[in-house]
């Protein structure tokens, strides 16, 4: 990712808006990626038609594909065999792109490792970042080593240009200014106690390891302006927020710790001097901060009110749109929370955010990756460790989809509410892809139940049902979110709602 004298940080929280302030219908379509991919861990396009993913297949093998019609169709690239996870990917142009991640170690190679069994001792974990670590590939009893590929043809084949110091046990973030210059961040061995930062300017051939602030446990991403401005964000050993930023191409680095956030995930910029950072606040809430002078002051524009864990965040160069993603932790019975992949935009400058629509996604499902090309073309990458998606959002906000699959379905699926926010009726579709029977139910976000909608045999079919926040024996429900949840057999679906009186 690429477009930092000392920050000051704004500790307050004026004007907080909730992201969910309205919702955005069936814009986005699930698309067809190879078999056997378990995770996509990033997306990045060059251009309107060439672009590259890239993550891991299940049992961490690395995998990437690319496509070259605007992600209509994805092929499979060929990536080393010994690739574990390919954590994130840029394309500099049509030809050059890089990867960075990591490889697996044989066991008995005596070549220098590390381990997720290192973590728990050496490094505390921030809020979220077990289960992003376990979605890259940090898992127990495995050895694994910093990887970096490069490709020439437009991510078709990916190679390693050079060798990486033996002191990396895993890259996190890359970005480049150009096909020569560019950093990477990642995991310094043997205990994993702080976070590296290194240099190229020649390709990926030769690194320069460079000296940043100590303390810091992990700097999940980093971005350049250019080849001497460059800001990195991730959280100290304190675990709270930390971005740390130089000026003069690396060679001093100031950091700001932020006491009110827990820690950063994610970092981009819509113009040198205008940037976003999005992470989760010490009270288990996603955050979004704003630069508007290249780094040098930081202040919150967002917060959302229930739990949420953003993974990242594209902004439109010039344009005060943008996109963020991650995974929102819903209530699912008393006891437990379910995760479900969660996606916002704004045109607002991160003051406002639409929730989005994602067709087809699943309980446990993440979004990790995501590009944002023009206000009618970007994309979402995720997985749930065995099985990896794509979302595409192509068009001016209509999507044209070629048959209804009204009377034979060919999936089961549960539909987002409309409207949404809604006041005091909204309607529920979901289809049957068999006959089923069906409970359709709603839940408070403490888990009690507030409705039962269907409770009764179904055909194979599509359905319409409505759901009134007042009458019958409820009386007047109060504002807040809600949860709905269908039952049909083996399939269970939960999506959330939300009534504004």
């Amino acid at each position: 990712m690429s477009f930092i004298r000392r920050a000051r940080i704004v500790t307050t929280f004026p004007a907080l808006v909730l992201f969910l302030c309205q919702h955005s219908f069936a814009q986005w379509l699930r698309q067809e990626i190879p078999s056997g991919i378990g995770m996509l861990l990033t997306v990045d396009f060059s251009d309107s038609l060439r672009g590259a993913s890239s993550g891991y297949r299940p049992g961490f093998h690395g995998s990437a594909i690319y496509t070259t019609d605007g992600g209509v169709h994805w092929e499979r690239a060929t990536v080393p065999d010994s690739s574990r996870s390919l954590v994130t990917l840029q394309m500099i142009n049509s030809d050059t792109g890089y990867i960075a991640g990591a490889y697996n170690v044989p066991a008995g190679s005596g070549i220098p490792s590390s381990s997720f069994r290192d973590l728990p001792t050496h490094r505390p974990l921030a809020r979220g970042m077990e289960r992003f670590l376990q979605s890259i590939g940090y898992v127990p009893g495995d050895e694994y080593r910093a990887l970096f590929l490069r490709t020439t043809d437009g991510g078709k084949s990916w190679h390693s240009p050079g060798r990486l110091p033996d002191s990396l046990g895993y890259l996190l973030g890359a970005s480049f200014v150009d096909a020569r210059t560019g950093y990477i961040t990642g995991d310094g061995l043997p205990s994993l106690t702080t976070a590296v930062i290194l240099k190229t300017t020649d390709g990926g051939a030769q690194w320069l390891t460079l000296r940043i602030p100590d303390s810091i446990a992990t700097l999940r991403n980093i971005c350049t302006l250019d080849a001497d401005h460059v800001i990195a964000v991730g959280y100290e050993n304190a675990v709270q927020g930390v971005i740390v930023r130089t000026t003069d191409g690396g060679v001093t680095w100031d950091k700001v710790a932020f006491p009110a956030v827990d820690n950063f995930t994610d970092l981009s910029f819509s113009h040198p001097s205008v940037g976003y950072a999005v992470g989760v606040s010490a009270e288990f809430r996603a955050v979004v901060y704003k630069t508007s002078n290249s780094g040098e002051s930081w202040h919150p524009v967002s917060l959302l009110s229930d739990t949420t864990l953003l993974e990242v965040v594209r902004f439109l160069p010039g344009t005060d749109e943008g996109i963020i993603a991650g995974e929102q932790l819903v209530p699912d019975t008393l006891d437990m929370k379910i995760a479900q992949p969660f996606s916002a935009r704004t045109t607002k400058g991160g003051v406002a955010w639409v929730n989005e629509d994602l067709p087809g996604d699943s309980i446990w499902t993440v979004l990790v990756g995501a590009d944002l090309l023009s206000p009618g073309q970007a994309y979402l990458a995720g997985g749930d460790g065995g099985r990896g998606v794509m979302y595409r959002f192509h068009g001016d906000g209509t999507v044209s989809v070629s048959t209804t699959r009204e009377h034979s379905p060919a999936r089961f699926e549960l539909f987002q509410n409309y409207p949404n926010p809604f006041n005091p009726k909204t309607e529920i579709r979901s289809q049957l892809s068999e006959g089923r029977h069906v409970r359709l139910v709603v839940y408070d976000l403490l888990g009690r139940e507030v409705a039962v909608l269907v409770d009764e045999w179904r055909a194979a079919g599509s359905y319409r049902d409505t759901f009134s926040s007042r009458g019958g024996n409820r009386g007047g429900l109060a504002s807040g979110i809600y949860i709905y949840r269908l039952i049909a057999g083996s399939f269970v679906a939960s999506r959330q709602m939300i009534l504004l009186r």
